[in-house]
């Protein structure tokens, strides 16, 4: 474990970076108290502004008062908004860290209170790397054969459309899975996990039923549905990172011309300009395993 440490002045707040061998990294931040008071004391006072209590005017209420009216979590939620994003910045720039997923938060003193430092974990990861086998005479194979059963399809039945390009692209999407090796960081599987489930949770109790009741009636439980979870994402990975390290080698990019075309006709497509090109380099690459002798 490669462990560094430093200190910054300006909000009082303590780091230190540790990173793991999956790629994944670890910032432990100390919030000191003097700064959470304060954070404390501003947020509280504009929360003030906002409260009725009876026999005061809006605002005009002593904050003893508005403390026992409020969500303390809500307020102890915004101390950590204010502080800890910039000090996750300024730290992943120092250390030259290029996450690839938001930061999980953990707490690692609780209970939260004002009169006491705070210990924050934050963990997220780096792109892991992935490492291609023999690919190429599977994906060749693959072609002769899309390329010879389309052909015999089109003699039989001109009408008929020839065997899909979805299920080429399947295919080769298998031999990537099959033929990459890849240590993706526990931490991102974790994250992952927890969007999805947590999507999953929401659409079950808008559909009026309970997780239990769910799991019951497709013959599943919560752990089977974690695991394939897990199995998804890996292959996922696997298929997206093979698919970036082919364009590398290949030299596969989008021109000017083709970029500005589909920002143009997409919403907010300068916006999404980075993930356009990201998906119009995934989609050539997929079209060049298709149609060259690799």
């Amino acid at each position: 474990m490669n462990t560094k440490q430093k200190t910054t002045k300006q909000t009082s707040a303590k780091t230190i970076v540790s990173k793991l061998k999956d790629k994944s990294f670890q910032i432990s931040i100390t919030i000191d108290k003097e700064t959470i008071q304060k954070q404390y004391q501003k947020i509280l006072t504009n929360m003030a502004n906002n409260i009725n209590i009876d026999g005061f005017r809006k605002g005009k209420a002593p904050l003893h008062l508005i403390e026992e009216k409020i969500d303390l979590s809500k307020l102890y939620e915004q101390i950590i908004q204010n502080t800890v994003p910039d000090e996750y910045l300024k730290t992943i720039k120092k250390y030259n860290l290029k996450p690839i997923t938001q930061p999980k938060i953990l707490l690692k003193n609780p209970p939260l209170v004002k009169n006491k430092n705070w210990q924050l974990e934050l963990r997220s990861c780096e792109k892991p790397e992935i490492i291609l086998g023999n690919y190429q005479d599977e994906i060749k194979k693959i072609n002769k054969q899309i390329s010879a059963q389309s052909s015999k399809e089109k003699k039989q039945t001109p009408t008929k459309p020839q065997t899909s390009t979805q299920q080429h692209t399947q295919l080769i999407f298998n031999v990537l899975d099959k033929k990459s090796k890849l240590e993706l960081p526990n931490i991102l599987l974790e994250i992952e996990t927890e969007h999805r489930l947590s999507q999953l949770v929401n659409n079950i109790s808008q559909a009026g039923l309970t997780v239990k009741q769910y799991f019951e009636n497709n013959n599943s439980s919560i752990e089977n549905y974690k695991q394939n979870i897990k199995k998804d994402l890996i292959k996922k990975w696997k298929i997206d990172l093979a698919l970036e390290k082919i364009a590398q080698k290949h030299n596969i990019k989008i021109s000017k011309k083709e970029l500005d075309k589909t920002i143009a006709s997409t919403p907010e497509g300068e916006k999404r300009k980075d993930f356009i090109e990201y998906i119009l380099t995934q989609q050539k690459t997929i079209e060049f395993l298709q149609t060259h002798n690799i």
